[in-house]
């Protein structure tokens, strides 16, 4: 059984090909549609805001939790900190995951 660690690196490389359920994938649509306001309506950021299209999982997930654990904040980042504080456990595993599954 391969570790988190394994997989993580396998996404990482795009090794790894992660598959998101429906049901996930048309919960988050809501966050998709409200980011598409500062990060381009594909996710794929502009010159202040990072893209989140394609990116590693386990990147998208790292930036999610420092801002909802207070370590990222900023005068430009109030918006993206009020959305991220909504996400529960499962949400802040999912939203990664489906993230990563767009094309930039």
């Amino acid at each position: 059984m391969p570790t988190l660690s394994a997989i993580e690196d396998g996404c990482d490389r795009k090794e790894i090909t992660l598959v998101v359920h429906p049901a996930i994938r048309n919960a988050i649509k809501s966050y998709e549609i409200a980011w598409a306001a500062c990060h381009d309506e594909k996710l794929n950021g502009t010159d202040i805001v990072p893209e989140f299209a394609g990116r590693s999982p386990s990147y998208i997930f790292r930036q999610l939790y420092e801002y909802q654990h207070g370590f990222r904040a900023g005068p430009e980042s109030k918006s993206m900190v009020e959305m991220v504080n909504r996400l529960k456990e499962a949400g802040l595993l999912a939203l990664p995951a489906y993230l990563g599954t767009l094309e930039r």
